[in-house]
């Protein structure tokens, strides 16, 4: 009698596992500087931020306004780091409550929200000072180099220079915008058109 020996393959079949991977809930966060918890004055500068969200992706900042109305409004885009910022000054119109948040329109994805309150505290403030290497007082001399600084509580705002000059005569022109953070810094050299006394000031924008 033959043996036959049958080899026996066994063919198993891996069905494919669906790994499920969640995102990571996108973080939202409003800042002032110098002001802890969440109550802001107006003309303080804001700072809003994001984080931890969908890289290179577009984005809607949602809110209930401080009339109870909301909104959503296309913003931007994060950048590769999945971030994004944005500074800005509170306006006298934006006094009251507010709740706002991150929408991701094509993930249906949203961050934590935010909840805050603004309060009127008059019309803001704003300092600008002249300043000239090696001089003291405000006496200058023809070729001295000067430097304009202003600071203020108004971001991103623009403003006129204002002027009494060495003629007696006023006028305001349009200068520029402060940066982020309400300042702005301008230099130059005294010609021989400026000998005389001076006065400046800055004037912003409806104020």
């Amino acid at each position: 009698m033959r043996k036959y020996i049958i080899a026996v393959v066994s063919l198993v079949t891996i069905a494919g596992v669906g790994i499920a991977v969640a995102q990571q809930s996108p973080s939202f966060y409003i800042a002032v500087s110098g002001v802890s918890g969440n109550s802001y004055q107006v003309w303080q500068v804001w700072n809003l931020s994001l984080s931890s969200a969908l890289p290179n992706t577009a984005f809607s900042i949602c809110a209930i306004d401080n009339r109870g109305v909301q909104s959503c409004t296309p913003e931007g885009t994060t950048n590769a780091g999945g971030g994004w910022s944005a500074f800005g000054t509170f306006s006298s119109g934006s006094v009251g409550n507010w709740t706002e948040w991150i929408l991701f329109p094509s993930q249906s994805l949203l961050s934590n929200k935010v909840s805050f309150t603004v309060a009127g505290s008059g019309a803001g403030s704003a300092q600008l000072s002249i300043s000239v290497p090696g001089a003291s007082g405000n006496a200058y001399h023809l070729d001295d180099t000067w430097s304009l600084q202003l600071s203020s509580s108004f971001a991103n705002a623009p403003f006129s220079m204002c002027a009494i000059n060495n003629h007696g005569v006023q006028s305001c022109t349009p200068w520029g915008s402060t940066n982020p953070y309400g300042g702005w810094t301008g230099t130059g050299t005294f010609g021989s058109s400026t000998v005389g006394s001076w006065t400046e000031w800055i004037s912003f924008t409806g104020s």
